[in-house]
């Protein structure tokens, strides 16, 4: 029996060393595994976020187009100021139009250099009009009129236009 005391302790170590190289083996298993689990993770926020800012910038843009369309409507740019008048009806019936179909528009301005509205659309909860007239307001106090506006005149010095 003494002969066996050193065979059951051997095969005792040897059990205990087999489970641990199985415990390192899993550990390192569920460490790729998990680790792959959070590449996959992280590709698929990667996603989401680049879709989300996709769609954001296309949010952001569409003013920015219709802007630069607006700027080449003959309405708008042939018109002098002295006959805006005549032509106010046709910008307020388009600008109207875009309010109607990009409901995030709260409001759509027309503001002459001077800085009083000429068109004012308004959007709330839904319902689209025009602003009457005599509710047209002199935003030319306002920080964005006067920042535009220098930005405008800085444009125009650089670019080298100094007439029209």
């Amino acid at each position: 029996m003494r002969n066996m005391g050193p065979r059951w302790l051997l095969a005792l170590s040897l059990f205990t060393a087999s489970m641990f190289l199985l415990g390192l083996v899993f550990a390192s298993y569920v460490r790729i595994s998990d680790s792959s689990m959070q590449d996959q993770v992280a590709a698929q926020l990667k996603s989401e976020v680049h879709l989300h800012v996709e769609r954001m910038q296309t949010f952001i843009g569409a003013p920015i187009v219709a802007i630069r369309i607006l700027a080449q409507l003959p309405a708008l740019v042939d018109a002098p100021m002295d006959s805006f008048p005549e032509r106010t009806a046709s910008i307020e019936k388009l600008f109207l139009g875009i309010a109607e179909t990009r409901p995030e528009y709260a409001q759509i301005r027309f503001i002459a250099a001077s800085g009083l509205e000429r068109i004012r659309i308004e959007n709330r909860n839904g319902t689209v009009h025009a602003a009457a007239a005599d509710a047209l307001q002199d935003k030319s106090d306002r920080y964005y009129f006067s920042e535009t506006i220098r930005a405008f005149h800085g444009l125009r010095e650089s670019l080298g236009i100094h007439r029209g």
